[in-house]
């Protein structure tokens, strides 16, 4: 039995080298969100997703920044020793990806390497790349004016690609990450990538009784959108028609997501039981305005 055991354990081992060792081809690799203007104290980061079907060995990546169009300068592997990155997977390349997390949410806290003399990232734009030997497995050429047009201030805000499928330097194919998000989504979906779906706002439920026994305590207002770059504004009223609280104002959307209400009022009262009328607002540059009216019931427990 113990021998089987070491013959299946070598041959496991075997099939995996053979796997990490499988060419890079362009674009096997994507580079999906860059952050060059962190906030203060913060650390820039570039996050790549493997798009193959590859189990790739990050050791036969590099990173590095172009200058002059095609020259490769500051090239620093993304791992000194054999590093598997699957399928599918993302990972985040910092000078120091506890920093990154501590100022960002992130899905996968494991999905973080660390480079000691990472490539610097210009604030206005620059080029990044990754390569392998000679090879450019993917280039991004970025700068500021690719943020959302009602970003006014871009630092610690991420560029986020919106399309695998699409050229890295297509023009929009690169925005803001949503505010909704906190401006970056390290180690997971981004939120501004692109779907299938119809456009859709709902709630989860139209009754919420926010007295924090652990059900329904929040209304739940869900969005869903085909394209990025969708701003938002959330306004509650009641019965009497009086606007009693501005949830949202020009406020930056992910291509999907959920916002919710305490049912606490714009002077932090707590508003009474009844009915009120949720209405939004959503608008970007392409399709003007559209609007949403939905009721709610703020309930309590008698």
């Amino acid at each position: 039995m113990n021998k089987i055991c070491l013959i299946l354990a070598s041959s496991l081992l075997s099939l995996l080298t053979a796997t990490l060792h499988a060419q890079v081809e362009p674009l096997d690799i994507l580079i999906n969100e860059i952050l060059p203007d962190p906030k203060a104290r913060g650390v820039e980061f570039v996050e790549v997703y493997n798009r193959s079907e590859k189990t790739i060995d990050l050791k036969s990546l590099q990173i590095a920044r172009v200058i002059d169009t095609d020259s490769l300068i500051n090239v620093r592997p993304l791992a000194t020793k054999e590093t598997p990155f699957y399928p599918k997977q993302y990972m985040v390349l910092s000078k120091d990806g506890n920093i990154v997390k501590d100022h960002y949410y992130t899905e996968n806290p494991t999905a973080f390497i660390d480079i000691a003399a990472m490539p610097q990232l210009p604030n206005t734009g620059g080029s990044i790349a990754i390569i392998s030997g000679q090879t450019i497995i993917d280039r991004l050429d970025y700068h500021e004016g690719m943020h959302h047009p009602l970003v006014k201030n871009p630092k610690g805000v991420s560029l986020e690609r919106q399309s695998f499928e699409e050229d890295t330097n297509k023009p929009g194919n690169f925005t803001s990450a949503a505010a909704s998000v906190g401006y970056a989504t390290p180690g997971y979906r981004n939120s501004q990538q692109r779907t299938e779906q119809h456009d859709a706002i709902w709630l989860s439920s139209k009754t919420f009784s926010p007295d924090y026994d652990g059900f329904e305590d929040l209304l739940q207002i869900n969005y869903r959108f085909q394209q990025s770059g969708n701003m938002v504004n959330v306004y509650l009223y009641n019965e009497q028609g009086m606007l009693v609280k501005t949830l949202y104002r020009n406020h930056l959307l992910g291509t999907s997501g959920t916002l919710f209400w305490d049912g606490v009022s714009d002077t932090g009262q707590r508003l009474p039981v009844g009915i009120y009328l949720v209405y939004v607002e959503v608008y970007n540059s392409v399709d003007g305005i559209k609007k949403y009216r939905m009721s709610c019931v703020l309930a309590t427990k008698f």
